[in-house]
């Protein structure tokens, strides 16, 4: 946050927690680049696996690290993400 003077990039990636790649979630890696005097959100794809097993809700990461060009990622560097787990309807 905070310009967007230079081009800035920062590694993306998933880490099991309760959801385990490749069972609930397909494990996922990546870069994410702002160039130079670019400015808002960017975004990325995770797959959720969708089964017939009820397993109550689950949860992965998703972690930032390796910010470069001068990026500063600030004190927060991961998020959860919770898969909602829905019974399939019957008949």
């Amino acid at each position: 946050t905070g310009g967007s003077d230079g081009a800035v990039s920062v590694d993306w990636a998933t880490r099991d927690g309760t959801a385990t790649a490749p069972d609930d979630y397909l494990a996922a890696a990546g870069t994410l680049t702002w160039d130079d005097g670019e400015e808002g959100d960017k975004s990325f794809t995770v797959t959720v696996v969708d089964d017939a097993a009820t397993e109550g809700d689950e949860s992965f990461d998703v972690e930032l690290d390796a910010p470069g060009g001068g990026a500063d990622l600030g004190a927060r560097t991961s998020a959860e993400v919770v898969i909602t787990d829905i019974p399939a309807l019957e008949g």
